[in-house]
């Protein structure tokens, strides 16, 4: 028998990213073959990974990242507030906004087929990531924004809300500032004229329906109407709104005092549009053992 050694297990881990252990155990089980570990390994982190993909993953960070031509923002998910915490979770976020950048990438299919370390792509690390942590592990979403001869402000709110924001003029300060009114009051659109007619029409129908019963003379119910309309595309639309901080003027006005206007925003918030599950501890334990 193989005399498994602790360069043989380095090179394994250096290799795979496993952790020291599991990288020993496929030594042992492949007699010392280092491709047939790597294999063992890999068909390992398949197996598991398939038994955890079923599982909610709406936890994990936001997180954001630049470079002297671009701006990057990622959303990798998994299943618990520990996890995101971790070392290992959170080295592997930045490495991936590292990748995204270097290779300007703009979506995850790309980002998941880039080469990560040695001979293994994104989503082989991932499969190796859900063996170390024990949790599913998504990489959902991503943005790159170039930065062309415009200004980018970036900002994320403890790792759950992150804003990438373009302005075509103005300076970093001003840029920042509106990431941070965008983090705080989460717009729909920059304009009004941006808002969805299907939007504008469900809210006139909402308003129309509780003024109507006041007894009201028509022409009063829709001036009431009209100003509630008014009111709400303020409050849903970047320029609409008043500026965070300073509320006697509007964002629109801050951008007329630059000389500026915004061109573009993204707002990624963790989890959303996740449904999450709410499941006794318990339950959850012996749903595990029974896979075993």
């Amino acid at each position: 028998m193989t005399t498994i050694t602790m360069k043989l297990v380095s090179e394994l881990r250096q290799r795979t990213g496993a952790a020291i252990v599991a990288c020993k155990n496929a030594l042992v089980k492949a007699n010392g073959d280092l491709d047939a570990a790597i294999r063992l390994l890999q068909e390992r982190g398949q197996i598991i990974a398939e038994r955890k993909q079923g599982c909610t993953a709406a936890e994990g960070l936001i997180a954001t990242h630049e470079d002297e031509t671009s701006v990057a923002m990622v959303e990798v998910n998994c299943q618990t507030d520990f996890v995101a915490r971790s070392d290992l979770f959170r080295t592997f976020v930045r490495e991936l906004l590292q990748r995204i950048l270097h290779n300007k990438i703009n979506d995850t299919v790309a980002l998941l087929s880039t080469i990560y370390s040695a001979e293994q792509t994104v989503a082989d690390y991932c499969k190796v990531l859900v063996v170390q942590l024990g949790e599913n592990i998504q990489i959902r979403r991503l943005i790159r924004v170039e930065k062309t001869n415009t200004i980018l402000g970036h900002y994320v709110y403890m790792d759950k809300i992150g804003v990438i924001v373009q302005i075509s003029a103005g300076d970093l300060a001003l840029a920042k500032d509106l990431a941070l009114q965008i983090v705080a009051n989460n717009p729909l659109s920059i304009t009004r004229e941006d808002v969805p007619e299907e939007v504008i029409a469900r809210e006139r129908e909402i308003f129309s329906a509780q003024v109507e019963t006041s007894g009201k003379p028509q022409e009063i119910v829709e001036r009431i109407v009209t100003g509630r309309i008014d009111k709400f595309l303020n409050q849903i639309t970047l320029l609409g709104q008043p500026f965070i901080k300073d509320s006697s003027i509007t964002v629109s006005q801050l951008l007329q005092k630059n000389n500026a206007r915004v061109i573009s925003f993204t707002r990624f918030m963790r989890g959303e549009g996740i449904e999450k599950q709410h499941e006794n501890f318990s339950d959850v334990v012996r749903k595990e053992l029974e896979k075993y």
